[in-house]
């Protein structure tokens, strides 16, 4: 018995050959990590240090969430209006870099402070603080209080990065000495 060329499979072969196809599509879209999963995820590793801050992708990952959920950015921050997300001691970060979240209402925020305590030979140091659309860059040359200006959230809540850039490497983070704090609008 001879099959002709070009006649097509029959509709049960067809049939297994979707169910197949869709049984892959269900496994991988069920192994998927959810998006608020990998949020909650996130937020962890910022608190606990191994993170301080975040890829292109979670970043983007984290404002999309925050978006969706109009009270995501608060719950973050329990309850607060701007918070350090990052690892930190009552403002004193245990890294060269730290993540703040802004929630839309922390428009009366007008600056970040800024206090360096870190040691002489660590100065000069480049303080470069990042949000969406802005950046600000300062050196610091001599320790004290530096006040960097930040403009008021447009739309809904913000990701900030603050960067120490030290000269030469710091071995123990906790030389670093930096303290970050924020003023309201009079």
């Amino acid at each position: 018995m001879s099959v002709k060329s070009g006649r097509l499979p029959s509709p049960g072969f067809l049939a297994i050959i979707a169910t197949y196809v869709a049984l892959v599509l269900f496994f991988a879209w069920g192994l998927a990590t959810p998006p608020l999963e990998r949020v909650w995820e996130l937020h962890h590793l910022l608190k606990i240090g191994e993170i301080h801050l975040l890829d292109a992708d979670d970043r983007a990952l984290l404002e999309r969430a925050m978006d969706e959920h109009e009270d995501l950015a608060r719950d973050l921050l329990d309850g607060h209006e701007i918070g350090i997300v990052s690892e930190h001691l009552d403002g004193w970060i245990t890294a060269p870099a730290a993540t703040l979240l802004r929630t839309a209402e922390s428009g009366s925020i007008a600056s970040l402070a800024i206090d360096v305590q870190t040691h002489d030979d660590l100065l000069p140091l480049e303080v470069v603080v990042r949000g969406p659309g802005w950046k600000e860059q300062r050196e610091v040359k001599e320790r004290g209080r530096l006040v960097i200006p930040i403009p008021p959230p447009e739309g809904g809540p913000q990701v900030v990065d603050v960067e120490i850039e030290v000269e030469q490497s710091v071995a123990e983070s906790s030389v670093i000495g930096v303290r970050l704090d924020w003023e309201a609008e009079p």
